[in-house]
């Protein structure tokens, strides 16, 4: 009796439990997952549910339920009475598309009801931006898969679905690749940002040396006024001003408890001239915070892709992302002819905001991936691992790690992982790549090798050398290079340098943060020969900071039958080879630069900051071999940044003093990109200025070339782009007549010159791995510089730009 007692308590206590209801969503006919389509289930619609990213859903318990109505902007909708809702999870639930398009769009006398919303959501975006907290921290799982088998007579968000399930609508069981990372991000202000990628893996690879982050491809938030998208930028529909820009519609309300989810469509005003977005949003009356969006392109020009984001709220009125993915459209995929698409999705766990977090957790390296994370074993993954792979992603993984021993995809991966510095490894060693091959006007082809050891022979030290050979002038080049590194990670090294090579006379080379002359030797004409040993020591003194001091001794000797009178005196006598000893400083900072240490190697991205260079040398007279006294100093700055509905500015002020009379080679010669023979824009240069035409021992130079875009029709092989040119430059020289041998003009009046480039008037893929963009260009000097010869005052380019698909 006792039993049957106990067995009738357990039975009616399993009653009081909830019984709760789980389903999915999914469109009819091509049976793919419909994220965030409400679900409500109670007549007095207080209690409601969205469905995830995946299209799947859980309601708490199968007693709250009255009636369930199912609806979702674009679908029609569906209503279910309880004894219609199966007792059997799963609960699957399938949506007619409507199979319509927006009409255009016609605003009715009256107040738009969802402007109202959406200003509210402008309005409290600094609360509900996640990158505006004062401190966040977060894990996050980053899944990315490589396809070419996507259908294209899929819609945009079809597609996406496509990628959120294992569908068997593709003609192929795998993918082309598949990638995983696991980091650890935490973010303070107003500058601070650190992740740590302690766990990557990519198929065909058994140890890689890449590792994609969190936010490489999805754009963290959407608060932002504008959002970058590989190389294209987009208004979003929540920028400043955005309501006056943007046209929406008012889809649906579903209300939860005190708060209401309203749910939109959003496109761009009939006749905008702007990239915008177009999708549907839901905002959160609890904060007015986007709870999830879905965009597109309104215009689908050279990026094309589709994203989908969702938020929750962390703790009472704290929104932060938790689940974003995205599909971009590649036009060729690399060494295929194909069509491709990149699928991203991430996973965030653990979030938390408004913490205390000490400084000292952060330094110069915002993106940092240690040869550790390439090692993690299946545990870790099972662990981390947000979702089960599909079977063709398992599938994937089996493909590609067969192809990748059978083909030794590692052995080049690991070569190629610093081949953004210059450099091809081959485990212990480095081949620089220019070493090998390139080409100077002066020189012509030059052959050579460069060889140095990796960090895997020797920890702390690294050593090597090169050689070189010009074809034209017929000359052997060699150097050798000792580094002690007390830090990688900073740049804290100390270096021995010698090397017998040639240099361009008035050279001027800031070192920024990238290189950005790579035209520019092929206009070197004429180089003098220089042989010197130096001694440097470099540190970064701060996050954005770094220093170089050094000693070098050197001699430069004249190739051509220029000679220097070191004096007026009538007795001096002239002289083609000068020897130098200078101390010197270089000083660069660079206001929040983004750097990534990937496996030990550093790669910088720029900043929209501007970057700041000192240059200066002091020059000893009678200290090791020195003959001269001087101070030479120079001053830089680059800014590089896009603006809103402007386009692309990339604007340089440069400027330099020497005190005393020196030789030529030490004084400075603008950068001259003019030839008869050759002629390609290049940026940040002279475009009808001859090689060494002027010679100043002081100078102020400015560049500005802004690139406005593809703002005229666009097509598949037409986007062309309007790029306006201008530079300007003034300077001096004190002592003209001391320089013999050698013809060339002063700066005093100034030289102005101004051009107009139309970038991309056609593009096509080049060597299966990307395009090619041809444009053409013309550029006219005038004022006091201006030529006699009218034609010779102009100058007619093409224009070359290389993109990665």
């Amino acid at each position: 009796m006792k039993l049957l007692y106990s067995i009738l308590l357990f039975c009616i206590s399993l009653s009081a439990f909830a019984q709760p209801i789980k389903g999915v969503v999914l469109e009819s006919g091509s049976e793919e997952p419909l994220p965030f389509v409400n679900v409500v289930y109670n007549a007095d619609r207080n209690l409601g549910i969205s469905t995830d990213i995946d299209g799947k859903f859980t309601i708490p318990d199968r007693r709250d339920i009255l009636e369930v109505e199912v609806t979702s902007v674009g679908f029609k909708p569906l209503s279910f009475k309880r004894n219609e809702v199966p007792k059997n999870s799963p609960w699957v639930i399938r949506l007619e598309s409507l199979n319509t398009e927006l009409a255009e769009a016609t605003v009715l006398p009256g107040e738009n009801p969802a402007l109202r919303i959406v200003r509210n959501a402008i309005n409290n975006k600094d609360q509900n931006d996640p990158k505006k907290y004062d401190t966040y921290r977060y894990k996050a799982y980053l899944k990315n898969v490589l396809t070419k088998n996507l259908d294209s007579v899929f819609s945009a968000r079809q597609q996406l679905g496509l990628m959120e399930s294992d569908s068997s609508k593709t003609n192929s069981n795998h993918y082309l690749l598949i990638s995983e990372s696991v980091s650890e991000v935490k973010s303070k202000k107003p500058d601070s940002y650190d992740e740590k990628i302690i766990g990557t893996r990519i198929s065909g690879f058994k140890h890689s040396s890449f590792a994609v982050g969190a936010e490489n491809l999805q754009y963290f938030g959407l608060y932002d006024n504008i959002i970058q998208v590989v190389t294209e930028y987009y208004l979003t529909p929540l920028a400043d001003g955005a309501d006056k820009k943007y046209f929406y519609i008012l889809q649906d309300t579903i209300v939860r408890g005190t708060d209401s989810t309203y749910i939109m469509y959003y496109q761009p005003k009939k006749g905008s001239k702007f990239d915008g977005l177009k999708g549907e949003m839901h905002i959160n009356t609890n904060g007015w915070a986007i709870e999830y969006v879905y965009a597109e392109p309104y215009y689908r020009g050279n990026v094309d892709f589709t994203m989908q984001h969702s938020y929750q709220m962390i703790e009472e009125g704290r929104w932060f992302p938790k689940e974003l993915s995205i599909l971009l459209q590649l036009e060729r995929l690399p060494l295929i002819n194909d069509p491709g698409f990149i699928y991203s999705k991430l996973f965030v766990d653990s979030a938390q905001v408004n913490i205390p977090i000490s400084d000292k957790e952060f330094d110069h390296v915002k993106r940092e991936v240690s040869e550790e994370a390439s090692y993690v074993d299946d545990n870790f993954w099972k662990q981390y691992r947000k979702e089960e792979l599909n079977k063709k992603e398992l599938k994937t993984y089996q493909r590609m790690d067969s192809i990748g021993d059978k083909y030794k995809f590692s052995f080049f991966m690991n070569g190629a992982q610093k081949i953004y510095r210059g450099y091809f490894t081959v485990e212990p060693f480095e081949y620089r790549v220019n070493k090998f091959l390139r080409y100077s006007g002066y020189e012509g082809l030059r052959f050579g090798a460069g060889v140095y050891t990796s960090e895997k022979l020797m920890k702390h030290w690294r050593v090597g050398g090169y050689y070189g050979y010009g074809v034209r002038d017929q000359a052997m080049k060699y150097g050798g290079t000792l580094d002690y590194y007390f830090n990688r990670k900073d740049d804290h090294r100390l270096r021995l340098d010698y090397k017998n090579d040639v240099i361009q006379p008035g050279y001027i080379n800031f070192k920024y943060y990238r290189n950005t002359g790579f035209w520019n030797t092929i206009f070197i004409n004429h180089m003098d020969q220089i042989e010197q040993l130096s001694l440097s020591y470099k540190r970064r003194i701060s996050k954005f900071m770094t220093l170089e001091l050094g000693l070098r001794d050197f001699t430069l000797t004249a190739n051509n039958n220029y000679q220097f009178l070191p004096s007026t005196e009538p007795d001096a006598n002239p002289g083609s080879s000068f020897r130098f000893t200078e101390a010197n400083l270089q000083w660069r900072w660079v206001y929040k630069e983004n750097i990534t240490s990937n496996f030990g190697s550093r790669i910088s991205a720029g900043s929209d900051y501007p970057a700041l260079v000192v240059d200066y040398g002091r020059g000893i007279s009678g200290f090791i071999n020195g003959n001269y006294d001087y101070n030479r100093l120079e001053v830089g700055m680059w800014w590089y940044r896009y603006f809103k509905g402007l386009g692309h500015l990339d604007f340089r002020i440069e400027t330099g003093l020497v005190d005393r009379p020196l030789p030529i080679q030490m004084l400075f010669s603008n950068r001259s990109t003019y030839s008869s023979s050759i002629a390609i824009v290049a940026t940040n240069s002279f475009q009808t200025m001859r090689f060494n035409e002027f010679f100043s021992d002081k100078y102020a130079t400015f560049y500005l070339n802004h690139n406005f875009g593809p703002i005229l029709v666009r097509t598949k092989h037409f986007s062309p782009e309007f790029e306006i040119y201008h530079a300007m430059s003034i300077g001096s020289l004190e002592t003209k007549d001391q320089h013999i041998g050698y013809d060339f003009k002063t700066l005093e009046d100034g030289y102005f010159e101004s051009g107009l480039v139309i970038d991309n008037l056609v593009h096509f893929g080049f060597f299966k791995v990307g395009y090619l963009g041809l444009g053409a260009g013309g550029f006219y000097r005038y004022g006091a510089n201006h030529l006699p010869k009218e034609f010779d005052n102009w100058a007619i380019k093409l224009s070359i730009i290389y993109k990665i698909n």
